[in-house]
């Protein structure tokens, strides 16, 4: 029997979304999409190029609005029973989770979806649970704060796409940043209708990891674990990432366990999550949880590295489906860097993809006047390569990128040379 299928927000990759769309009306189920203003929103729903239009568009003007979303809820329910609810960003997942319970839809838990929203009440829950935690300080009480403590981490609790996270070295420097905040009253715009907050986090060295995860009410399973890159302008703003990761089996091992415990603590039991990971000399630690598809280019990494249809998977994971069907052996590696201009600057070119004669692939997704790179919002374009190994694939793309920069005639974002050194590290210790 075709299933009813409520997709909610936009998210924040266009490719992700229109592939989600696409997959649902091919698969002859039917869709219902619900769109809403978010803050960051890279493009809108008129931007989307679908195969069909032949489902369901509803809008809220006010999404934080229980009684409207409560009642649009109702009415899709009602027509035909939703069987599955898929949220591409995390701005109103507590309250849809909150309503879902009540009218008897599966989704996420409440209490898991408003710790998904709160990163400062993850790493509380993860301390008062027995899990590794990062030491976090709450910016509306430093007096826990003292000169041994830093460098710490600046960042929105309910923060999206490393936007307004920095790297703070002293007390000065903390200092400054709050009064710039105090002055310009700008806390960052991170949640519909709520008040932002702010967070402080212990700095942590080591590599940073994302794992794939799927769980239903009965099983998890962790599909893929990657290894990421990170910008030389700010460490907490994603370059690219390497599929599968360069981890040992008895690595990998710990990172899985580690990801099934937390999803078992926070009652994660529905669909398909993203968990960023920090691994190093502190052991495993939490960065970010997000109950969604990833971004940057992974879902077609792990089709290409393990042929792992991470989309039709979510699909599929509620219908109960077996989850020891979606796990593969990776075929190859694959590496992706993502393109932001290293400076202000214009770009105007021919094509929108090519493949080099080393068998990169660019796609440009972008062209014209490009601001500076600062966030995850702002690149315009990606390059990937396939090998047999992790070490062909860095090799391809540091061969790749400067003639991408000639051809171009701008300045890239460049690989962090602390985080190039701790992956030199990190292989020769595996070694």
């Amino acid at each position: 029997m075709k299933k009813h299928i409520l997709v909610v927000g936009l998210g924040f990759n266009k490719a992700v979304l229109i592939a989600l769309l696409n997959r649902i009306l091919e698969g002859g189920d039917k869709l219902s999409f619900v769109d809403y203003d978010r803050p960051f929103s890279p493009f809108k729903f008129s931007d989307l190029e679908l195969n069909s239009k032949s489902f369901e568009y509803l809008r809220l003007d006010e999404p934080t609005d229980k009684i409207s979303m409560r009642r649009m809820l109702r009415s899709l329910d009602q027509n035909q029973p939703i069987d599955a609810v898929i949220s591409l960003d995390h701005f109103v997942i507590t309250q849809l989770a909150i309503l879902c319970r009540e009218l008897d839809i599966r989704y996420i838990d409440p209490d898991a979806a408003r710790l998904c929203e709160d990163k400062l009440a993850m790493q509380i829950h993860l301390r008062d649970s027995g899990l590794p935690y990062n030491k976090v300080y709450d910016v509306a009480d430093l007096s826990r704060i003292e000169k041994h403590c830093f460098p710490l981490i600046l960042k929105p609790c309910g923060g999206v796409a490393s936007i307004h996270i920095g790297k703070l070295n002293s007390s000065r420097e903390l200092e400054n940043v709050l009064a710039e905040f105090n002055r310009t009253q700008i806390l960052a715009d991170t949640a519909l209708g709520k008040n932002p907050s702010y967070m402080l986090e212990e700095y942590l060295e080591g590599i940073l990891l994302s794992a794939e995860c799927i769980a239903t009410e009965t099983e998890f399973c962790v599909l893929a674990i990657s290894q990421r890159q990170r910008a030389d302008f700010n460490e907490a703003v994603e370059l690219g990432s390497l599929i599968p990761s360069c981890l040992s089996e008895s690595d990998q091992r710990h990172i899985e366990d580690f990801a099934a415990a937390l999803c078992r603590t926070i009652n994660f039991r529905c669909g398909i999550c993203h968990i960023e990971i920090m691994f190093g000399d502190k052991g495993i630690r939490l960065l970010d949880f997000n109950p969604r598809l990833p971004g940057v280019g992974i879902p077609r990494m792990m089709e290409q590295a393990y042929g792992i249809d991470l989309i039709q998977a979510l699909i599929d994971s509620h219908s109960n489906q077996p989850l020891s069907s979606f796990r593969k052996e990776a075929k190859c590696f694959m590496m992706n860097r993502l393109l932001g201009a290293h400076e202000p600057c214009q770009i105007i070119i021919p094509w929108t993809r090519k493949t080099f004669p080393n068998g990169a692939e660019v796609i440009v997704n972008r062209q014209g006047v490009l601001p500076k790179c600062s966030t995850n919002l702002d690149y315009f374009g990606e390059v990937s390569c396939t090998a047999e190994s992790a070490e062909m694939c860095l090799e391809k793309m540091e061969t790749i990128m400067p003639l991408l920069e000639t051809e171009l005639k701008i300045h890239l974002l460049k690989w962090s040379n602390v985080d190039r050194d701790l992956w030199k590290r990190f292989s020769q210790s595996k070694a």
